[in-house]
């Protein structure tokens, strides 16, 4: 665990298409050792599959996206359990609930989210989850959910909560039932309080660091194509807010990102 872990990324987007592998490269030159590209639908899975083969520093995760999912649903979950019949993988995600766009209804997400639970259940794999405005209505899911694999002894972490959106107390509710926080580009932002609140609060064990690539730029690259290079600077502003050392921050979720994904 000598450098950094990007916790999320799409290196699969048509973002990169003209420069992947030059962008690979600067992440590994900026200190940045491994790089989580969860799927979104069926196409992105089996692309970023693919990836993984050309860039062993990718690790892939496969799930359908709350934004991404459709009436077909059931067979594209049939089609992921048959993906993860013969492939290795990091976690099922990215999965969750989102009421910002409104593109699919509100019981289709809950289902479609459900259903992948169950396939996470089943495969013994993390969850990445994506919650937008929907606290209120995951909270629970995912409090039935992790109080089940207590139950049954499994240890946690059980899942990430991909660049959270909530307050501390949510994130500490969350750590409580299992969950690791993952902050990503917004904590370097002057106006992001209550981020910068929860990097310096919640215990460095339940902390991961995302750029969620091509999105969510930190400063000072701001409303540029984000890329897993930038990670540092994400990892240096978390480091100032807690007033230690870079190198305890980047220690700290690179263990915690081994521990949730089981990472080679």
């Amino acid at each position: 665990m000598s450098g950094y872990i990007d916790t999320h990324c799409h290196l699969d987007l048509p973002h990169f298409d003209s420069d992947r592998a030059e962008v690979v490269q600067r992440a590994i030159d900026s200190g940045v050792d491994l790089m989580v590209n969860p799927g979104v639908d069926l196409q992105s899975c089996r692309k970023i599959l693919t990836l993984t083969r050309l860039h062993p520093q990718i690790s892939p995760a496969v799930g359908i996206h709350p934004n991404d999912l459709n009436d077909e649903y059931r067979t594209d979950i049939e089609e992921l359990r048959q993906i993860l019949r013969s492939e290795r993988v990091a976690a099922i995600g990215e999965i969750g609930l989102d009421n910002y766009h409104k593109r699919v209804p509100e019981g289709l997400q809950i289902n479609g989210l459900q259903a992948q639970l169950d396939l996470a259940d089943e495969f013994s794999l993390p969850i990445i989850i994506h919650s937008r405005d929907a606290l209120e209505q995951i909270t629970p899911i995912l409090d039935e959910w992790s109080s089940q694999l207590h139950s049954m002894g499994s240890k946690p972490p059980f899942g990430v909560m991909h660049s959270f959106e909530g307050d501390l107390n949510a994130a500490l509710h969350f750590i409580e039932i299992g969950f690791l926080i993952s902050l990503a580009g917004p904590v370097t932002y002057k106006n992001a309080a209550q981020k910068i609140g929860i990097a310096r609060e919640i215990p460095l064990d339940s902390l991961l660091l995302e750029t969620d690539s091509p999105y969510l730029t930190p400063v000072p690259f701001r409303g540029k194509r984000n890329e897993p290079s930038y990670l540092p600077l994400i990892g240096q502003r978390t480091a100032i807010i807690r007033e230690c050392k870079e190198e305890v921050i980047m220690e700290a979720t690179s263990r915690n990102a081994h521990a949730l994904f089981l990472l080679e």
